[in-house]
Formats: C-alpha cells, sequence, structure tokens
C-alpha cells in the first residue's frame, strides 16, 4: 500500500509518498498549479490532485496518511475512515485557467472543443439534434 502525507512549508507544501512499511520513497513540493515532481510539467499530476483534498481536510501538518489508489484516509496505527470519490461540489474552486467536465453528462464534442480551446487547436461544431420523420 502506498500512502502520502503532506506538511506545509512557507507557500507550498510537502507532499511525500511511503511504502507499505512507512519508509519514504519521494518528497516533492507543490502548490494548487505548479509541482516539481516528474509530471509537474503537465496540466496536472498527483500531488496537485491531492492537495486539494488534504487541504480540505485541514490535514498539512503531516497527522494523516492518504491512500490516493483507494481514496482513504490512515493513521499511523488505525483507518480513521472511508471518503468516497468527492463530488466537484465539495472539492476547494479550481483555478479559473481551469475546466471541469462530468464525463457521464458531457457530448463528445463538447468534451473534443474544450480540449481543443485548451491547447489552441480549431474546435468542432456541436452535432445538430436528429429530427424524428
Amino acid at each position: 500500500m502506498t500512502l502520502y502525507n503532506c506538511k506545509t512549508h512557507g507557500d507550498q507544501w510537502c507532499i511525500t509518498k511511503f511504502d507499505s512499511n512507512l519508509d519514504v520513497e519521494s518528497s516533492y513540493f507543490t502548490t494548487l498549479t505548479e509541482c516539481e515532481c516528474p509530471a509537474g510539467h503537465r496540466h496536472t499530476c498527483r500531488h496537485r490532485q491531492m492537495l486539494p483534498r488534504f487541504l480540505a481536510k485541514n490535514a498539512t501538518q503531516g497527522q494523516l496518511f492518504y491512500n490516493f489508489d483507494h481514496k482513504t484516509w490512515h493513521q499511523a496505527e488505525a483507518e480513521v475512515e472511508f471518503e468516497p470519490e468527492e463530488s466537484p461540489e465539495s472539492l476547494p474552486p479550481l483555478p479559473s485557467s481551469i475546466t471541469m467536465l462530468d464525463l457521464a453528462k458531457t457530448s463528445p464534442a463538447t468534451l473534443h472543443n474544450t480540449i481543443a480551446k485548451a491547447v489552441g487547436e480549431p474546435t468542432i461544431p456541436s452535432p445538430k439534434p436528429l429530427r424524428r420523420i
């Protein structure tokens, strides 16, 4: 099992990854918009996905561990609680440059156009509804 914890460090946070023996595997400084991890150059990374959860839980002093894969919170000796996948409404607000889409409710054209706008590519017209004959 891989666990993470978070500690405040000035105006950023340090998210540390632990193995099943609670030995440190890696640590990266992160903010809501940047991370020094190898995936930090991407539009998001695991650490920036976890940071809002640590902030919402007020767990930025290293007091809790988070299992990213199972969305569970742990203390060093006992599991605290299970937290099902958060709804978008329960997370802190996203930066204005990020658009969140519910894939279950988003048409392929809308998804394509959202991504196209983000990367500066041409968009496609939304399909017209089919007419019954």
